[in-house]
């Protein structure tokens, strides 16, 4: 569930190898996060998720187990594309603070 997202339909690492063309893609996207999803033999997946720009931090790697549609999942809700939830406060609120 990832609505302001831009995907790249092919990563071509070349020399330089998988991360250093995933933050010149992302430093090109102006992003400052990654998520990159890595399948090794189409059996283990594993989920990377770093910082990248001028305030690059830590990069963490997942083992991914278990993977669900949203059809399984069979969500209920308000599913309108591209909404998002308000938040209203009543008068009393304003009291107890």
């Amino acid at each position: 569930l990832l609505p302001h997202h831009k995907k790249e339909s092919k990563l071509d690492p070349g020399k330089t190898g998988t991360g250093r063309a995933i933050n010149d893609i992302a430093e090109m996207r102006s992003c400052n996060t990654v998520l990159f999803l890595e399948c090794r033999k189409h059996q283990d997946a594993y989920l990377w998720v770093g910082r990248v720009g001028e305030k690059a931090g830590p990069s963490a790697k997942f083992h991914i187990s278990n993977v669900h549609t949203m059809d399984e999942l069979r969500l209920t809700g308000n599913c309108m594309k591209g909404s998002r939830p308000i938040l209203s406060f009543d008068e009393s609120f304003q009291r107890l603070g």
